[in-house]
């Protein structure tokens, strides 16, 4: 069998552990296809050279935006298809599989000579579960823990399995040392980097403390702590290397957002802190180090907790990987075996739930336009609203953001977009009923049609 992994970075197939290795000791060929995010230094990587089992696909973007659209351009497409049909995989796994690698097994449709089994491994903390969840991205999915593999929507739930964390394995026995520096993992976007950066400030002066910072990938030299403490220079260099695990190994405590680093910290039992930005909420439930807010206190406060409330933090650690922390490579390398070996339909499962809808209407003052907003839960998950009247399109709108509010009510649909708005303007008033059309990701499958009277202004 011959199995191709997809990802950005080397970083991004760490994931993997050491599977596709195992793979390969089993006489399986394996290949491994890198996409770098721009700014990374995947391409200088000796690895490259060293093993011919990694190969690039170049590019010279140097900003994320164009390097995104590129993904679903002609021209990679054109090439990601010649190195697939060079290779002529049984098996594909995405190691990376949110947009905009969310809809490559569409895109290459008709490109390649083949079917292939496609499988989808769980990238990180955040997954993107609307994404994950609206397209057709893989056969079968791949999670760390059951917590996550219940955020899949139920038909593709049917075909998912939790097989641990394999990134985790290099840590058993590996040397701890707690030593008098904090580490922050930082957060991608712009809109974080002001007030975490005066956060930082503050907790150096409260703990006493420097604070390193570790960036992220794509925005590699955002931050710029205001500096208190005094640096090591060689601590500076070991924080700021390709690998962050030594790192992490001998600081005193670590703060992130959602980072899996704060997963490897967990498991080399590192005291937490998660900041509440985001997605914070859903990948750390529970944490003691949960942050209520970024206030200093709030976040002392935290870091209190995180240092004194192990048992809790393991808990967590356990719902994120499952009972076992560490041994996951090889029982993902068995499962990946037993998918290629598997030539039945990977279909998706019978839909179980019933659609629930959701409609609401505003007026303007003029009482020529409104707005329709409101909520649709269905299995498979629904992408898009239209409404008409007397036949005539009014306005369509997609399903763009999740409600949390409807997951905590209805969590067997999983973590899905759900939320609409539109606005249709009107040289006259409709009397009569309006109607309204649910559609699937391509637009043209109607996954349910309804009539709902249209009130009148007030």
């Amino acid at each position: 069998m011959k199995f191709l992994f997809i990802g950005t970075t080397l970083r991004s197939l760490e994931n993997l552990g050491s599977a596709p290795d195992e793979l390969q000791a089993r006489g399986h060929g394996v290949l491994s296809l890198l996409y770098p995010l721009p700014g990374d230094k995947t391409h200088e990587s000796p690895l490259l050279d060293q093993n011919p089992r990694f190969q690039l696909l170049r590019h010279a973007f140097t900003t994320p935006q164009p390097y995104m659209e590129s993904v679903r351009s002609e021209p990679f497409l054109q090439e990601l298809a010649e190195r697939v049909e060079q290779f002529n995989p049984d098996v594909i796994v995405l190691a990376v599989n949110t947009l905009p690698f969310a809809q490559l097994r569409s895109d290459l449709q008709g490109r390649l000579t083949r079917r292939r089994l496609w499988v989808g491994f769980q990238h990180g903390l955040v997954q993107r579960w609307g994404e994950t969840n609206l397209h057709d991205t893989c056969d079968v999915f791949l999670t760390f823990g059951e917590r996550d593999r219940l955020r899949l929507a139920p038909t593709k739930r049917a075909r998912s399995i939790a097989v641990g964390f394999p990134k985790l394995d290099r840590l058993a026995g590996m040397p701890v040392s707690s030593e008098p520096f904090l580490i922050y993992a930082t957060d991608a976007r712009a809109e974080a980097i002001k007030p975490v950066a005066a956060l930082l400030a503050e907790l150096e002066r409260e703990t006493g403390l420097p604070v390193y910072i570790r960036n992220h990938p794509v925005s590699k030299g955002t931050y710029r702590s205001s500096v208190r403490r005094p640096r090591d220079p060689r601590l500076l260099t070991l924080v700021e290397a390709e690998d962050p695990i030594p790192a992490l190994a001998r600081c005193s405590a670590v703060i992130t957002h959602y980072s899996t680093l704060g997963v490897e910290a967990l498991a080399l039992g590192k005291p937490l802190v998660i900041l509440p930005l985001d997605e914070a909420l859903d990948t750390f439930p529970g944490l003691p180090g949960l942050a209520a807010s970024l206030d200093t206190p709030a976040v002392m406060r935290a870091l209190h907790a995180a240092r004194t409330e192990d048992d809790q933090a393991r808990q967590v650690l356990r719902d994120i990987v499952g009972p076992d922390l560490f041994h996951h490579s090889m029982a993902l390398a068995q499962v990946l075996e037993a998918l290629a070996g598997d030539d039945g339909p990977h279909d998706a499962g019978t839909p179980s739930l019933p659609l629930r809808l959701g409609v609401n209407f505003a007026f303007d003052e003029g009482k020529r336009s409104f707005w329709v907003h409101g909520f649709v839960l269905s299995d498979p998950p629904a992408s898009r609203v239209v409404l008409r009247y007397q036949g005539e399109v009014l306005g369509q709108a997609e399903l763009a953001h999740r409600r949390t509010d409807l997951e905590t009510a209805f969590p067997e649909y999983g973590f899905v977009y759900s939320g609409w708005r539109l606005s249709c303007d009107l040289a006259e008033w409709p009397a009569g009923v309006l109607d309204i059309e649910i559609q699937d990701i391509a637009g043209g499958t109607s996954h349910h049609r309804s009539q709902i009277r249209l009130p009148m202004p007030v």
